[in-house]
């Protein structure tokens, strides 16, 4: 009983910050600051669903190449998709600030490492 008033009282405090700076409060759309890991010896995070209760989700493993690439990337940078499709010939391109490219997992993920790279003038097609 402790961990659930833990996780009311954590997921209200979450919810306090999401309006801030989102203007809406926790959802039962997942977000980082939504995933709270209360069980984390058993293997499992507990997420806040409102009125709905508590949702007990597989706490996420490593990221594989299968999970990476099982849906195209998506956003707008010029051919996003060329991110994840397991060719090493065709590329994505960031042609200006403020635009990004995002894959979609179909299972929640642990990604301990990500590295972005670029060459020094990153608004053509050669960054």
């Amino acid at each position: 009983m402790g961990s659930h008033n833990k996780a009311a009282t954590e997921v209200a405090a979450h919810s306090v910050k999401d309006t801030e700076v989102h203007g809406v409060g926790a959802s039962p759309v997942c977000s980082e600051t939504e995933v709270i890991p209360l069980v984390g010896a058993g293997g499992f995070y507990v997420i806040a669903t409102g009125e709905a209760g508590i949702l007990l989700v597989l706490k996420p493993e490593g990221a594989t190449v299968a999970d990476f690439q099982a849906n195209p990337a998506t956003g707008d940078f010029l051919t996003p998709e060329g991110l994840n499709d397991n060719n090493v010939t065709s590329m994505t391109y960031c042609a200006a600030v403020d635009k990004y490219c995002e894959v979609a997992f179909d299972v929640p993920v642990k990604i301990t490492r990500f590295r972005h790279y670029g060459s020094a003038n990153n608004t053509t097609t050669t960054g």
